[in-house]
């Protein structure tokens, strides 16, 4: 599948969600959707979480070794990452995301998908703690929606 059909094919996914999403606030609270969303990020917490403790196996964790692993995972969920090695990390931008773009065709506002989005940061951030405790994540959501993401990963010492 190539990168834009993969990109179309998670927006078209996440479009549909969103309308869930908004049905399950709607009828449970957006507190109680909120919290079911973040559940369902778990999977794809670990499922993130395996993939990198696999594809770093054998090898020494250094800024250079996460970039070449996360730049792959993120582009496989259609993304087109900007990423920066630092001494301590990496740095991940993304002005375009399947997600985002998709949650927003859904009817969701820009506040209501930032707090998806750290929801489901939460759950990677769980998963990675669990599956690769050398590394910590956080999420800078992006302040308007045409501002980039900004993912933080750093090598714990």
């Amino acid at each position: 599948m190539s990168h834009g059909s993969m990109f179309e094919g998670l927006k078209m996914g996440a479009t549909l969600y969103a309308g869930l999403y908004k049905d399950v606030a709607t009828e449970m609270g957006s507190v109680k959707a909120l919290a079911l969303h973040g559940k369902q990020c778990e999977t794809m917490g670990t499922m993130m979480g395996d993939a990198m403790r696999a594809q770093l196996a054998g090898k020494e964790l250094t800024p250079h070794a996460l970039a070449e692993v996360i730049g792959p995972l993120e582009s496989s969920f259609g993304m087109s990452p900007m990423i920066e090695e630092r001494p301590t990390g990496v740095i991940v931008r993304h002005r375009v995301c399947p997600f985002y773009d998709g949650y927003r065709q859904g009817g969701l506002d820009h506040a209501a998908i930032g707090s998806m989005c750290d929801a489901a940061t939460a759950a990677q951030v769980s998963a990675l703690n669990r599956l690769l405790p050398q590394v910590s994540m956080r999420l800078e959501f992006r302040k308007t929606p045409d501002d980039a993401c900004v993912e933080i990963y750093e090598l714990k010492k």
